[in-house]
C-alpha cells in the first residue's frame, strides 16, 4: 500500500482536541446518562449532536475502536482508495462465510473500527448519493410510515449538507442543481477540486449524463465526517460525552420480568472484566448492520429456537434479527491505456514514486490542495436494464422504481478505484445496486468477542450476474467512443471477444463487495410480526431501545449508504426528541 511505504512522512495533523473524549470509562465525571447511545459512527455522532442540543439531556456516546485524532491517513482525501480494502487498524476485519455465487471465495466486509471513519473505510470512499425517489417511498410503503418517503426525508438531506466550493474554486455551473441541496446544514460536501486528465474526454464520451459529477464529503481538502463535522466543533458541549476503546456486549433487561432494555453491558478489556451503565430515558443502538445484530443476537433478543441451539437464553424473541441481509456487489474491470499520451499524468502508479508522493504530500499539506485533495473519482452514473431485458422473463424486477438504477457506473483514470495495476490504465467499476440476493448475520458462540457469522448470499441469484454482465458491456460501450481511439487499448484480464461463459467466471472469481448492507434490523409497520423495529425505529415488542443505522433500511439504496444514514439519523433524532421534549 502506497501510504503504508512513505508513513514515515505522514506527520500527525493538528485535530480538535475534544474535551469530553474519555479513554477510560472510570474517568468520565457522571454515570448518570439520559441517553446511552453504542456506536460513535455516523448515526451515533448525528444522534448525539442532535439530543444534546437540548441542555437538559445528558449523553454519553460508546465507541469500540480508537479516536480518530491527529490521524492523517483519515483526512486525507485521497488515502482512502487503501483504507478502504481493509486489514488496518481502523477496521474490524471482518470475513464472510464461502460464498458460493463468487466461487466460494470468503469476501471481506469493511467495517469501521475508528470515532466516526465510517464513509472513509467501508468502501464509500467519501462518495455522496442519496439513492433514487423510489429507494425512500419504497422504505416508506414497507414500514407504513410516510415519514420516510423521500418528499418527507428531503428537508433532512438538506439539513444535513453543506454545500461547500470544491478545492480548485472552478466554475460548477451545470454539475449540480442547487435546488436540492442544503448550504446551511453541519456536513460539508463538495464537488471534485483537482481536475482530471481525462475529465474533458468522460464529459465528451457521454453527452446525455444526469449530474454525472460525483459530490463527496469533502471540504477544502480534507475529509468531512461526522466526526469532524457533528462532534468535533461541539465537543465542549457540558453534556456530551464519548467513551472510545471500550466494547459493548449486551443490552440488558432492568429486570428480568421485564422488556424495558435500559441497561448497557460493555467492557475494556477484553472482556475480563465486565460493567454496566444504565441509560435513564434511552438506548440507542448504532453499531452497524453487522454489530446491531452480533450485540442484540448475544443479549437474547433474536429467534429463540435459535438462541438456545447457540447457548443463549431468549429474552425477546425476535426471528428477524440478522435476517435480510440485503447488500450490492462491485467488480472492476480495466483496460490499458496508451503509454504515451500526455492525458495521463496522475495515477495510483505514479504515488509510488517516493518523489512524486513526496511532492504530492507537501502540497496538501501547505494548502490541502493537488492531488491527495481529492478522492480521484469524478463521474458516475446509474442505469437500467431495458424492460425487454430477457432476465425479466423469469425475474421480477428487484429495484425500487422505473427511476431507480439496477448499476452505477464509476469511471477512474488509473486512480485505484477499479483496482491498484502497474502501468497506465483506465478502468470503469460496476457495481450491482437492486441485488435480488440476501443473506443473513448469526452467531455460534455465547462469547460476544467471537467473530459474528456472516453469510452474504454474494451473487447467488442470476439475475445479479446478468446485471454485472449487462454493465461490463455498458462500460465496453462508454470506451468505443470516438474520444477514446488511441488511448484506451485492450483489455486487462479478459479477452476483447469474451464469450458469456468467459465473462461470468471472470465476475465470480474477482467480484467484490462495498459495505453498503442493510436490512438486519429491518423495520416494519407497528403491529407487524415481521421485522425488527418499528418506523419509530423503537425495537418491537420492547421499551428503552432503538436502533438508529443501515440495519433498520428493508432494501439497500441504488447507491453508497452514507447520504441515507445521514438523513435518517436526522429524522431519528427529532423522533427522540419528540418523545421526550
Amino acid at each position: 500500500m502506497y501510504f503504508t511505504s512513505f508513513l514515515s512522512l505522514l506527520p500527525l495533523i493538528s485535530a480538535v482536541c475534544a474535551t469530553n473524549l474519555y479513554h477510560d470509562v472510570d474517568d468520565l465525571p457522571t454515570t448518570n446518562f439520559d441517553f446511552i447511545i453504542v456506536g460513535g459512527g455516523n448515526a451515533g455522532l448525528v444522534i448525539a449532536n442532535r439530543l444534546t442540543e437540548n441542555p437538559k439531556f445528558n449523553v454519553l456516546v460508546i465507541e469500540a475502536g480508537p479516536s480518530n485524532e491527529g490521524m492523517m491517513e483519515l483526512q486525507v482525501p485521497f488515502f482512502g482508495r487503501d483504507i478502504r480494502s481493509g486489514f488496518t487498524p481502523w477496521d474490524w476485519n471482518s470475513t464472510s462465510t464461502p460464498q458460493p455465487g463468487v466461487n466460494g471465495r470468503a469476501l471481506l466486509y469493511a467495517r469501521a473500527y475508528v470515532l466516526e471513519d465510517v464513509p472513509l473505510i467501508c468502501a464509500d470512499s467519501m462518495i455522496w448519493l442519496r439513492g433514487s425517489k423510489d429507494d425512500f417511498d419504497r422504505w416508506a410503503n414497507v414500514s407504513g410510515d410516510p415519514g420516510w418517503s423521500w418528499d418527507r426525508m428531503l428537508p433532512y438531506m438538506k439539513k444535513n449538507e453543506k454545500w461547500t466550493p470544491p478545492t480548485d474554486g472552478h466554475n460548477t455551473s451545470g454539475q449540480f442543481d442547487p435546488s436540492i441541496h442544503g448550504f446551511n446544514g453541519i456536513l460539508p460536501i463538495s464537488l471534485p477540486g483537482f481536475p482530471g486528465p481525462t475529465d474533458d474526454m468522460v464529459v465528451q464520451a457521454v453527452h446525455e449524463l444526469n449530474d454525472p459529477w460525483m459530490q463527496s464529503t469533502i471540504s477544502r481538502g480534507v475529509r468531512s465526517s461526522a466526526a469532524t463535522s457533528y462532534y468535533e466543533p461541539f465537543s465542549t458541549r457540558r453534556n456530551l460525552y464519548v467513551v472510545v476503546d471500550t466494547t459493548v456486549t449486551r443490552i440488558l433487561r432492568v429486570s428480568k420480568r421485564s422488556n424495558l432494555f435500559k441497561k448497557v453491558e460493555f467492557t475494556q478489556n477484553a472482556g475480563s472484566r465486565k460493567r454496566v451503565l444504565t441509560a435513564q430515558k434511552e438506548v440507542i443502538l448504532s453499531a452497524g448492520v453487522i454489530g446491531t445484530p452480533n450485540i442484540l443476537l448475544h443479549s437474547g433478543i433474536g429467534d429463540s429456537k435459535e438462541l438456545g441451539r447457540v447457548g443463549i437464553n431468549s429474552t425477546l424473541h425476535l426471528p428477524d434479527v440478522g435476517k435480510h441481509f440485503h447488500n450490492q456487489a462491485i467488480i472492476s474491470f480495466a483496460w490499458n491505456a496508451n503509454t504515451t499520451s500526455p492525458k495521463f499524468v496522475f495515477s495510483f502508479t505514479n504515488l509510488d514514486d517516493p518523489t512524486f508522493f513526496a511532492e504530492a504530500l507537501a502540497q496538501w499539506e501547505k494548502d490541502n490542495t493537488g492531488a491527495l485533495g481529492d478522492t480521484g473519482l469524478h463521474f458516475s452514473t446509474g442505469l437500467r436494464l431495458p424492460t425487454s431485458s430477457s432476465i425479466f422473463a423469469n425475474h421480477s424486477d428487484p429495484s425500487a422504481g422505473i427511476n431507480t438504477p439496477h448499476y452505477l457506473l464509476t469511471f477512474d483514470n488509473g486512480n485505484g478505484f477499479s483496482g491498484k495495476r502497474p502501468g497506465k490504465t483506465v478502468g470503469m467499476t460496476v457495481a450491482l445496486v437492486a441485488p435480488e440476493s440476501r443473506g443473513s448475520v448469526t452467531i455460534n458462540s455465547t462469547n460476544s468477542f467471537d467473530p459474528p457469522i456472516i453469510d452474504m448470499g454474494t451473487l447467488a441469484s442470476d439475475f445479479d450476474i446478468f446485471v454485472i454482465r449487462e454493465g461490463y458491456q455498458s462500460a465496453r460501450k462508454f470506451f468505443s467512443a470516438s474520444v477514446w481511439q488511441n488511448y484506451v487499448l485492450d483489455p486487462i484480464a479478459l479477452p476483447s471477444n469474451a464469450t458469456t461463459a468467459e465473462l461470468d467466471l471472470f465476475i465470480q472469481n474477482t467480484a467484490g463487495v462495498p459495505s453498503h448492507a442493510v436490512g438486519t434490523a429491518s423495520m416494519s409497520p407497528f403491529g407487524a410480526k415481521a421485522g425488527v423495529v418499528n418506523p419509530d425505529l423503537s425495537l418491537k415488542g420492547a421499551s428503552g431501545l432503538r436502533v438508529v443505522d443501515g440495519s433498520v433500511l428493508p432494501y439497500t439504496p441504488s447507491a453508497n449508504t452514507q447520504a441515507p444514514i445521514y438523513a435518517i439519523a436526522e429524522r431519528a433524532a427529532d423522533l427522540i426528541k419528540a418523545s421526550w421534549e
